[in-house]
């Protein structure tokens, strides 16, 4: 337990050293705290603050009323289950093309694992690695 404090701790003071040499730091600094602490809560709180009915999410099948946007303004994240828009595209395609039913029985090798993708995936597939 403790361990895993002092990792997140150092994590979150390399992310604050890179926001503070970026060209907007108050801006990055602002998202970074943001993001941390919003982050810290479960996903059902995060579900019920952001609950709506302007956007369904797929990956973590939430209605939202929006994204959040931190760091850049293309960056569209899920403030449920803090996936992008690449992810979500990513998901869309693995889920119209069949790689993700339970019927099938197709192995995926997926590197470098989104969060919320993989947690999908490992729900769904019987073979994930």
């Amino acid at each position: 337990m403790l361990h895993h404090i002092i990792q997140h701790t150092r994590n979150i003071l390399s992310r604050a050293k890179v926001t503070i040499h970026s060209p907007y730091p108050y801006h990055r600094l602002r998202d970074l705290v943001i993001s941390n602490l919003l982050f810290a809560f479960p996903i059902p709180v995060r579900k019920r603050i952001f609950n709506g009915q302007t956007h369904f999410y797929p990956v973590c099948e939430t209605p939202l009323r929006g994204f959040l946007v931190l760091h850049r303004p293309y960056h569209r994240w899920c403030p449920v289950c803090r996936t992008l828009q690449l992810h979500r595209l990513l998901y869309l395609f693995l889920n119209r093309y069949s790689f993700i039913t339970s019927e099938t029985s197709q192995t995926v090798l997926h590197f470098a694992p989104e969060p919320g993708i993989a947690r999908r995936l490992i729900l769904t597939l019987r073979f994930y690695c």
